[in-house]
């Protein structure tokens, strides 16, 4: 079953400070607080329903929230990696260097080869899972330590000057060029990667109750990998200063009333700041849809 998800955010912001009179002081860290949650059931089998959340944020300099243009490190999508030929990695982000291409692998120095889902044929990497379901996490132990891996059948950009980590056994589909500047590989292959973590800046658990009466984090990628509730928030603020108000984070999906309608549900919210401090870690009371269904 395909999930539809649609994530609406918006800051409303309650209380910017200035100069006027003395601000109040609050940590660099940012700070979040529950404040509701309701359930509206659009119905209909292809209109999706709606999970709004609002959250009471506070913090001491202002930096929260991200813009469509943070794309680069260390707000970048995805983490990729290279062989560090002991059968462990290094760990590769990407950058933004051209403003008409994607971003691009981006290295200092590091060497190695680009770690693929054909890295696993390699004595030392024999422990990889096999490419699986494209961008699904599959788990594996290395040296009794579990970890996760991820492979994605996409579109890489690695420039001429970093061409080292790749060789003919990779599939470069095409080749960029444009004066004097390096050529621009495009690799089209399966290669490994894991998540950025800040990519996003606030995240959202669900958790559902057992039959015990204790709860477990749901795993979306069960239903469908490309479902994902962490999201961004816009920048709320271009000034360096404090700021207080309510975040109203809308989540929208067909799948809602079939996979949750009599079950017991909480949400385990906090977010980031453009500093990378995360904020607490809330819970939402417990719920069912129909307790907070409105209208």
């Amino acid at each position: 079953m395909k999930i539809l998800t649609r994530l609406a955010i918006s800051g409303l912001i309650l209380a910017m400070f200035n100069s006027c009179f003395d601000p109040p002081e609050y940590s660099i860290v940012p700070s979040i607080e529950y404040q509701s949650i309701e359930f509206i059931e659009v119905g209909g089998f292809s209109d999706p329903d709606s999970l709004i959340l609002y959250i009471d944020f506070r913090d001491g300099d202002g930096d929260l929230g991200l813009s469509n243009g943070d794309v680069a490190a260390p707000y970048h999508d995805s983490n990729f990696y290279l062989e560090d030929g002991a059968g462990g990695f290094t760990r590769v982000a990407t950058e933004l260097r051209y403003s008409d291409i994607p971003p691009m692998i981006s290295l200092s120095g590091e060497q190695g080869k680009l770690v693929t889902a054909r890295t696993r044929n390699k004595p030392l990497y024999a422990y990889l899972p096999e490419f699986d379901r494209n961008g699904c996490p599959d788990y594996y132990l290395r040296n009794g330590t579990p970890d996760t891996a991820y492979y994605k059948y996409d579109y890489v950009y690695i420039s001429e000057e970093d061409g080292h980590i790749i060789d003919n056994t990779y599939y470069v589909e095409d080749t960029l060029r444009a004066g004097d500047l390096p050529d621009i590989y495009v690799l089209r292959d399966t290669v490994f990667f894991k998540p950025n973590p800040y990519h996003n800046n606030i995240r959202i658990d669900w958790l559902v109750q057992n039959n015990d009466g204790s709860f477990s984090e749901f795993d979306w990628s069960d239903i469908d990998c490309s479902t994902s509730f962490d999201g961004r928030f816009p920048v709320l603020e271009d000034r360096t200063r404090a700021v207080e108000g309510t975040l109203r984070y809308s989540m929208t999906s067909i799948g809602f009333l079939q996979l949750f309608s009599i079950k017991t549900l909480k949400l385990r919210i906090s977010i980031w700041d453009r500093g990378l401090h995360q904020s607490n870690i809330i819970e939402t009371p417990q719920f069912t849809l129909n307790d907070i269904r409105k209208g």
